[in-house]
């Protein structure tokens, strides 16, 4: 195993930075597919550290000749590490033949190792759940109004409710809600209140409870 190499910018990709949770670290994306990946996985909790292209794996292939694999990513949860490397179906099926040796030694390795090798197309991570946390991610640093949010946690002390219902109880004009609405996804991304992300959509009708 060799050590991370740098992702940097090329003609074909679309790089960027994504900003961790806690804005301590950011991690190098080289498709918008990857940094659909980076948000699906910063909504899902026990994620504690995310290292982009972490090492690269030296093999030899069926025709004897060596060969070289980077995987895109490496996640370290509580509890488990995974190696994630991203691809969209049809690339994936049109390349099958020059992927399938790598992807085959990775996922062993990775079971050597204790980890676990996974393949992730736009099916698996466009998905509702990375829709709804791409509208709060923005709100990860803001300072919501201290009074609205305790107005909120109060409203949802006896049990769930509709993000319109608790709204329009709170706020009956609907010309001071803007401190709501703030507060609402601040307090969702950072997950003090929660809901079902991967069955509906963000709105008035989106019901939510006290974590």
């Amino acid at each position: 195993m060799v050590r991370r190499r740098k992702v940097g910018p090329n003609n074909r990709s679309y790089t960027g930075r994504h900003v961790t949770g806690d804005g301590e670290n950011t991690v190098r994306y080289e498709s918008k597919l990857e940094r659909d990946l980076l948000i699906l996985l910063e909504s899902r909790p026990g994620v504690l550290e995310i290292t982009e292209q972490p090492f690269t794996l030296e093999f030899v292939d069926s025709t004897g000749r060596k060969k070289t694999y980077t995987p895109d990513f490496l996640v370290r949860y509580a509890d488990k590490t995974s190696i994630y490397e991203v691809k969209f179906k049809d690339e994936l099926k049109k390349n099958w033949d020059r992927y399938r040796e790598p992807y085959f030694y990775a996922r062993s390795w990775a079971k050597q190792n204790g980890m676990r090798f996974r393949i992730m197309t736009e099916k698996a991570i466009r998905t509702l759940r990375t829709e709804n946390f791409r509208v709060l991610r923005p709100f990860l640093r803001v300072e919501p109004d201290a009074d609205t949010v305790q107005q909120i946690l109060n409203g949802l002390a006896e049990g769930p409710w509709t993000i319109g219902r608790l709204a329009k109880d709170l706020y009956p004009n609907v010309e001071e809600r803007g401190l709501f609405w703030q507060a609402m996804w601040v307090l969702l991304v950072q997950g003090r209140l929660t809901g079902d992300f991967d069955r509906f959509p963000l709105g008035m009708d989106f019901v939510v409870w006290r974590t």
